[in-house]
């Protein structure tokens, strides 16, 4: 017989993947049950298991090749480029990536089910936050190396990158703001603008005193990023 992997079928995976996003949306994970995500996608409720081991690891599926988290990885793994050209790129991909259904999708399963559940916490922090988050201060650790990066503490510089994009995401989500592309070009230039003259090398005599660079105070260090690794 041959090996599960051989005989799995990407085409379906997909479609599970794609069915139980919009079930996830809708229902919340605590709703979307095995039987409905797999009528959605045309299915008996096994045959998820064949490719999934539980809901919980559908649930990462999802979140991981759903939303524009890849993407931003991508960008963050290519460390040679300095930031005014890569930290404007991550922005816009992030922003772009979330004006399609699957990535809108993605976000209102975090709105929805961050801080209800403990367990299901952890995995949206392992997901997103330290792959995510520490992707980014990887970068700005190499960056500084460089000296493209003045001295600062490398692990709260993406939070000042994705804090204002997810302001932007619940406007959208919670309010109906409409951003159309020239808003978001408007948005992406005037955030890096203002991140970007707090992060490249200052004059000499100016002043940096309320900052620690120390790279030991960081949190996002416990779980190693995808990016890290290739862009090594």
């Amino acid at each position: 017989m041959a090996p599960r992997k051989a005989r799995e079928n990407p085409e379906r995976r997909t479609a599970i993947l794609d069915a139980a996003l919009r079930v996830f949306a809708d229902k919340g994970y605590r709703g979307a049950t095995s039987r409905v995500i797999a009528a959605e996608a045309g299915i008996t409720p096994g045959t998820i298991y064949w490719y999934f081991k539980g809901k919980e690891d559908l649930f990462r599926a999802v979140i991981r090749e759903r939303s524009p988290i890849p993407a931003v990885l991508a960008q963050a793994a290519r460390s040679d480029r300095p930031p005014e050209e890569v930290i404007p790129e991550i922005m816009d991909t992030y922003l772009r990536a979330l004006e399609e259904p699957p990535a809108k999708y993605a976000f209102r399963i975090v709105l929805s089910e961050l801080g209800h559940d403990p367990e299901l916490t952890a995995v949206l922090r392992e997901e997103i936050a330290l792959r995510l988050l520490g992707a980014l201060s990887e970068y700005v650790t190499t960056q500084m190396d460089k000296g493209r990066i003045r001295p600062i503490n490398p692990a709260f510089v993406p939070m000042a990158i994705m804090g204002p994009l997810l302001l932007v995401l619940l406007g959208q989500s919670l309010m109906g703001m409409d951003f159309g592309p020239q808003a978001r070009e408007l948005v992406v230039n005037t955030i890096s603008d203002v991140i970007l003259r707090g992060l490249l090398p200052r004059d000499e005599g100016s002043s940096g005193s309320r900052l620690n660079p120390d790279p030991n105070l960081n949190p996002w260090k416990s779980v190693p990023s995808d990016a890290s690794a290739k862009g090594r």
